[in-house]
């Protein structure tokens, strides 16, 4: 079987899909991606990419952080069939992974009082390819991607138990430029006499990560007491 140059890069020249399309090479076909349930539209750039490399004319796309409803197309591909079968592995991925992050994203936001600051970290844990474009769903749906807008330390569990608690953590970088952020757990002490121990060596921000709502409250209650 003889691969034209276009196919050629798209699969290895052993994939079925070449025979399977045979013949078919010049022919053009038209798909739609389109929105199974509502949600907000994010990964379009590496989405457009991916088709792109595949030989693929992307037609009408949506905007990035637009809301559409199910049944909704996001952008229309062009190209042979080959291409075509490919995309359905290769380009949805994108699309659907972040749409869904900025789908949940949004669904937090508009959920909340405007007054609270809504933050995603998580990104940070994710496969070092993945991180741009997720990171990137999560403020197209609405929410910060950095505790702070301005320079910062963040002292984890991990470095504060290298430096053996939580004042040894912060002297170790108080001369260091940047907010102090330093989070919070009960490992040492009573939660309340942490956030206290914290802000009397410089932290500017405590992240009580305990997963209990009420010690955020008790957390700041005791601040307001203490000025």
């Amino acid at each position: 079987m003889r691969l034209t140059a276009a196919d050629s890069y798209i699969v290895p020249p052993d994939d079925l899909r070449h025979a399977i399309f045979r013949g078919m090479e010049h022919r053009l076909f038209r798909a739609e991606v389109v929105a199974t349930r509502a949600a907000v539209v994010a990964g379009l750039a590496e989405a457009v990419q991916e088709a792109s490399s595949l030989g693929l004319e992307v037609r009408d796309p949506v905007r990035e952080g637009e809301k559409v409803g199910a049944g909704q197309a996001l952008f229309a591909l062009v190209g042979p069939a080959l291409a075509l079968a490919v995309a359905e592995d290769r380009v949805l991925g994108w699309v659907g992974k972040a749409s869904g992050v900025a789908t949940a994203a949004r669904l937090f936001r508009e959920s909340l009082p405007v007054r609270l600051r809504v933050v995603c970290g998580g990104w940070k844990k994710l496969p070092l390819p993945w991180r741009p474009g997720l990171r990137r769903a999560a403020e197209v749906g609405g929410v910060a991607t950095r505790i702070l807008d301005v320079p910062f330390i963040y002292l984890d569990k991990n470095y504060i138990r290298m430096f053996g608690g939580l004042s040894g953590a912060l002297r170790a970088v108080a001369a260091l430029p940047g907010e102090k952020v330093i989070q919070l757990r009960g490992e040492w002490g009573e939660i309340t006499g942490e956030a206290e121990e914290s802000v009397s060596n410089g932290a500017s921000v405590l992240m009580v990560d305990t997963g209990r709502v009420e010690d955020v409250a008790r957390v700041a209650s005791r601040l307001r007491e203490l000025g």
